[in-house]
């Protein structure tokens, strides 16, 4: 509790509830979120970027660090968006969703929220949300740099564009340094 007001405690402890999850610690309850999300919602083709001005979140102190709140939501969006479909590369391996009965994907942000400090507007968006399979979700957190670098690139390059549009206009070497590249 050391670092958190009782009001931030009892914000974290009820976060849940409303499909929002820190980035990384809670990581495999933020995905089946999403699949649950997926399952349930009803969702709407949109192709225009969703409003430059979506507001920042507020952080999360949790371990006198901050944190910034993902919503599954968003990121089950993003994932119909793309139709069920790696945005890196489809032809890796993927398997179907038993409690969506569509390919299981998983949401990345290509910016990582934990950069929200860097920017006036939500990473938190449609637009930095990109469609993995499992496999290249992992590739991209846990491969040799060369093969980051390769699925970086990929993904920068499809996403630029759409990211400058709503406020979050990096330019690839910046993102390379994000990832430690």
């Amino acid at each position: 509790m050391e670092g958190r007001s009782i009001d931030q405690f009892n914000d974290y402890l009820l976060m849940h509830e409303d499909g929002y999850y820190v980035e990384e610690k809670e990581e495999d309850q933020y995905q089946e979120t999403i699949a649950h999300h997926l399952e349930t919602s009803e969702f709407t083709v949109q192709e225009e970027p969703t409003p430059y001005s979506l507001p920042r979140p507020q952080p999360i102190i949790f371990q006198q660090t901050q944190q910034w709140p993902r919503n599954a939501a968003i990121a089950a969006e993003a994932i119909h968006r793309a139709d069920y479909q790696c945005e890196y590369d489809n032809s890796l391996p993927f398997f179907i969703s038993k409690q969506t009965q569509r390919p299981f994907m998983e949401a990345h942000h290509l910016i990582p929220m934990q950069y929200q400090n860097m920017f006036e507007v939500s990473l938190d968006r449609v637009e930095n949300i990109v469609c993995l399979s499992p496999h290249a979700h992992r590739m991209i957190h846990h491969a040799i740099d060369e093969e980051k670098e390769k699925i970086l690139a990929n993904l920068f390059e499809k996403r630029k564009d759409r990211l400058q549009q709503v406020g979050i206009d990096l330019t690839y070497q910046e993102v390379k340094a994000i990832y430690h590249l």
